[in-house]
């Protein structure tokens, strides 16, 4: 798991990792926390509750064990 820094994405990604631990699902992030300084720390929290949960919940359902992974990446892009 690589992520720079933001209070609020490191208590999600505690919390969701130890779901899909006990789930059986690997996950693995790549999120510079530093990019959503312009958010609110609640709708930061909602936003990856929420993704992280509707990834989590998708992938309970599969069957074979071995393509249980989330894979979460969020990076700055240029809008040309």
């Amino acid at each position: 798991m690589i992520y720079l820094s933001n209070y609020v994405i490191d208590v999600v990604l505690v919390e969701r990792s130890l779901q899909c631990e006990k789930a059986g699902i690997r996950l693995s992030c790549m999120i510079d926390g530093s990019k959503f300084e312009f958010m609110r720390q609640p709708d930061i929290y909602s936003l990856f509750v929420n993704i992280l949960d509707n990834a989590i919940d998708a992938v309970e359902k599969i069957e074979d064990c071995e393509k249980r992974v989330i894979s979460l990446t969020a990076e700055e892009t240029a809008i040309s």
